[in-house]
């Protein structure tokens, strides 16, 4: 028994050997591995940490380049119709979602050029979608697009008096029903072809969207 018993111990001498070779090699992969995954911890807490410090930013791909470009075309050619200056190659960053037009970002631009540039965009969003058959609620809503034109703060760009003709006539052949509400009266030529509702009070004009309850019990 005891002859057996050396006779196997001697032949499981060279697997002892490998099986301790292969230990020692297990224990560096483990150690790799640990290390590996505290780098990508790392990692993933440094992108956290530059994600924390800059603006969201979209992936570019989120938009085709043929959309964007359609679109800033679009943008640029209502801009131009309504005789806005400065505000060539208009277009619209998906990145930042702003618009940035003549070599500037809407924000620093002046009141009314700010107020006239959200126009745009929303003016050429429902276009777009009109006509390439895109999801819309059908109708465009701009409220007060042009009054901020009488409200200017030190240093604001001025815009032309003229824009406001224009602004108005474009939206006479806008294909998707627009509702402006504004307080600057459009010119003689919009008054009789579009419906403008004017409001005020003491019996001038509509008194609001609601009934009038003092008129209404006379």
């Amino acid at each position: 028994m005891e002859a057996t018993i050396a006779d196997i111990a001697r032949r499981l001498e060279p697997l002892n050997e490998v099986l301790e070779r292969l230990l020692e090699q297990r224990a560096v992969v483990q150690r790799d591995l640990e290390l590996l995954a505290r780098i990508e911890e790392l990692d993933e807490r440094r992108v956290a940490l530059a994600g924390e410090a800059a603006p969201a930013r979209r992936a570019p791909s989120y938009i085709p380049a043929n959309i964007q470009d359609t679109f800033n075309a679009n943008l640029q050619a209502i801009l131009d119709d309504w005789h806005v200056p400065g505000v060539d190659a208009a277009t619209w960053d998906p990145y930042s979602g702003e618009v940035r037009a003549g070599g500037s970002d809407r924000s620093s631009r002046g009141r009314g050029l700010r107020a006239l540039l959200h126009a745009a965009f929303s003016t050429a969003l429902a276009q777009y979608c009109s006509e390439h058959r895109m999801p819309h609620m059908g109708f465009l809503v701009l409220d007060s697009p042009l009054v901020t034109f009488g409200q200017l703060e030190p240093g604001d760009e001025r815009v032309p008096l003229y824009v406001k003709d224009y602004f108005y006539r474009y939206f006479l052949r806008f294909p998707v029903q627009r509702i402006i509400v504004e307080n600057s009266v459009p010119p003689d030529d919009v008054i009789e072809q579009a419906h403008v509702v004017f409001f005020g009070t003491r019996g001038q004009g509509r008194p609001g969207f609601f009934p009038d309850r003092h008129r209404t019990h006379r």
